[in-house]
């Protein structure tokens, strides 16, 4: 049998190649199904589509309904991820967006939203739009008066009557005033008094508009001298064009009625008469005399008057036109309790009389305004008047239990009409309970008021209460000190000072307190060598005694630091060490990193404060961390350096809202250690030091 003949594996490949052909009859059937599915898929999605947002949209409609702003703009927010186009919808949420809007941070969300619908709505609703965007900008923290002015712009390019736009206008270029601490000069159009003053007249009585051109008017440095004659010019002068306005006509009556002439009314207005009488008549009083003797220098008549007999009645005037303008918005506001609120603050700044009738007034129109019991709570206990302070209260707690104030201005009253503990406990107890466990200023006034009734039984409590709440008092701050020279001056004005500083000392040490500052600030400031030494050697007293109860007495001064360290040496007692204020130490110009550095040795605790500076202004202390001239970046940089372990206390500044403002400043705080990256510091426990104003009862 002959074997089979081998395989030539190259031929037998080339023998087997296979041959791929195209199936037409297949393809054709799959373009035809394709045909024939693809629009029925598409169909079918854009019909799903429809459908789940006409459920977005229903749902969207029923929360707004309820008045659920934020989950209505939720359900539009999806509702756009499907369809972006919807010009109509993305209208709708800036608007719930707005709605919704409490904290800085959602106002921001809400106007970026404006500015995604300005750019797909029509023509039709965009001046609306633009409006309420420049409303929002005036209103975040800091305002935002470029945008604003920008907005305002286009709107008066459209319709230069436009009142919104007007109003936006004014308010923006006033505020670009104030950021800049310019004088009021601009180059670029009408400066911000005129500004405000054209605003009013298309929106009388607005209670904003209103406030601003009377503190511009108070405002010397904003609104210097040489403006105002500018102004008064441009108000009271208008012969040449054969009008006067009624400011101008009842100027030109009083400079006739000084001179000894009857005053020509042909032409005024009925209800002018009235003025001019009021003005010219006895009644008008200095006021009246001084402008007509302004507005005879500034018409050129007898102008004898010497140079500080002008600026005097230049004061006359500015006072005059400021109340006036807080009058008139009260006229036209008669039955708005934010109308009286605004001229009850405007007249409380500036210490004029009043402020009682306005509160009331308020108080009248709206017993449940929760800002006019606020203000007339802090009036009650300032006159010691505790039983209008309890009234307001617990007003205020049947009207929102979560008021943190309400409660504390409560403790203090019961505290002041000598409440049993136990039922002062209860009310804090009941506080927490309303306001949160963690409530600053809540566990603050817990501290003050246990602190406050002076009794050994009563500062145990308070350090049972403080672990109890895990809150941990740092400090016991004595304020008091600074109203007297309590610690700089004789024998007989250091006693109450010593008195004070010994009561603190005894209290912290029973309560667990660590540490009380001791301020060298106010009419207590050390300015000459010998109140350093008077200073020195009742510092090494009390030291002494403070070591004695394991207190540290934390000193607080503007000293440069070499003359800072002498003070603490001086008092030669390890109790007695340095508190850095960086707001004091800031508004004398000082270096802070080199302060903290050459301080290192002494430094038991930081008070963290703000400070505004600018020339020829008492410096603002009113401020939020953050927001003035202090660079908190070079101090915890410094602090870190330096490796501090001590106290960081967040002080917030007096304000409508203690509450907010301290959580605002723990936040920026907090927010900075963080960007350091930095917890060694132990973490600063706002609002638990207790401020004492007054030296507690033996």
């Amino acid at each position: 049998m002959n074997p089979r003949p081998p395989k030539d594996r190259k031929a037998g490949a080339a023998g087997t190649e296979t041959r791929r052909v195209l199936n037409w009859p297949l393809l054709g059937g799959t373009f035809c199904a394709l045909a024939v599915i693809g629009p029925l898929a598409y169909a079918w999605h854009s019909y799903q589509v429809k459908n789940i947002s006409a459920a977005l949209l229903q749902r969207a409609d029923a929360l707004a309904g309820e008045g659920d702003w934020r989950g209505s703009a939720g359900y539009l927010f999806r509702y756009l991820q499907l369809d972006s186009e919807n010009a109509e919808v993305r209208v709708r949420l800036a608007r719930n967006y707005d709605q919704s809007a409490e904290t800085g941070r959602e106002k921001n969300q809400a106007i970026e939203h404006y500015y995604r619908a300005l750019g797909v709505a029509p023509a039709e609703d965009q001046p609306e739009l633009r409006r309420r965007l420049c409303q929002l900008l005036l209103e975040t923290q800091p305002p935002r008066h470029l945008a604003a002015e920008q907005e305002a712009t286009r709107l008066l390019d459209r319709d230069p009557n436009d009142a919104a736009a007007l109003r936006a206008f004014a308010l923006a270029r006033y505020l670009r005033l104030k950021s800049l601490k310019l004088a009021d000069r601009f180059e670029d159009g009408d400066p911000p008094l005129v500004l405000l003053e054209h605003a009013l007249k298309a929106a009388p009585g607005d209670i904003r508009l209103s406030v601003c051109l009377a503190d511009l008017y108070r405002d010397r440095e904003l609104f210097p001298d040489d403006r105002l004659e500018l102004q008064l010019r441009r108000v009271f002068d208008q012969r040449q064009e054969g009008k006067r306005t009624a400011k101008g006509q009842v100027a030109a009556a009083e400079i006739e009625a000084r001179a000894g002439r009857a005053a020509d009314l042909s032409s005024a207005p009925p209800e002018l008469a009235e003025l001019v009488n009021r003005a010219s008549g006895a009644a008008a009083g200095q006021a009246a005399t001084g402008l007509a003797g302004l507005l005879q220098h500034v018409y050129g008549g007898d102008a004898t008057s010497s140079r500080l007999e002008q600026a005097a009645l230049l004061a006359q005037v500015r006072e005059r036109f400021s109340q006036d303008a807080m009058d008139q918005m009260v006229a036209a506001n008669p039955q708005d309790a934010q109308a009286y609120l605004a001229r009850y603050q405007y007249r409380s700044r500036n210490n004029l009389p009043g402020v009682g009738e306005d509160l009331d007034a308020a108080l009248e129109h709206d017993p449940k305004n929760v800002s006019a019991l606020l203000l007339a709570a802090r009036r009650a206990e300032q006159q010691r008047s505790w039983d209008s302070v309890r009234s307001c209260c617990e007003r205020l707690i049947q009207i929102d239990p979560r008021i943190p104030e309400a409660y504390t201005r409560l403790g203090a009253a019961m505290v002041a009409q000598r409440e049993p503990v136990d039922g002062l406990i209860a009310h804090y107890e009941k506080a927490l309970d309303a306001c949160g466990r963690e409530s600053i200023p809540v566990n603050s006034g817990f501290a003050r008021a246990l602190i406050d009734l002076g009794r050994t039984d009563y500062a145990r409590t308070l350090r049972n209460l403080a672990r109890k709440h895990d809150v941990e008092p740092t400090n016991f701050r004595l304020d008091c000190l600074c109203h007297d020279p309590s610690l700089i001056g004789d024998r007989n004005q250091t006693s109450a000072g010593l008195a004070a500083v010994r009561m603190a000392t005894w209290v912290a040490g029973e309560a667990g307190i660590p540490a009380v500052v001791v301020p060298f600030h106010g009419r207590n400031r050390i300015e000459f060598p010998h109140e350093s030494k008077r200073a020195q050697r009742l510092l090494a007293e009390l030291g002494d005694e403070a070591q004695q109860v394991g207190v540290t007495l934390a000193v607080e001064t503007d000293l440069p630091s070499d003359h800072f360290k002498t003070l603490l040496d001086g008092a030669g007692s390890d109790s007695v060490q340095a508190a850095v204020n960086t707001a004091h130490l800031c508004a004398r110009r000082f270096d802070l990193s080199i302060a903290i550095r050459d301080l290192r040795d002494y430094l038991d605790q930081i008070q963290a404060g703000d400070v505004v500076l600018a020339p020829r202004v008492v410096p603002d202390f009113n401020v939020r961390l953050g927001r003035g001239d202090v660079d908190f970046g070079t101090v915890a940089r410094t602090l870190r350096a330096i490796e501090f372990d001590g106290w960081f206390n967040v002080n917030a500044p007096s304000g409508d809202d203690r509450g907010q403002i301290a959580a605002a400043n723990v936040a920026f705080v907090t927010g900075l250690f963080e960007s350091l990256d930095w917890a060694a510091v132990k973490m600063f426990r706002a609002g638990a030091a207790a401020p004492m104003e007054e030296p507690a009862p033996a």
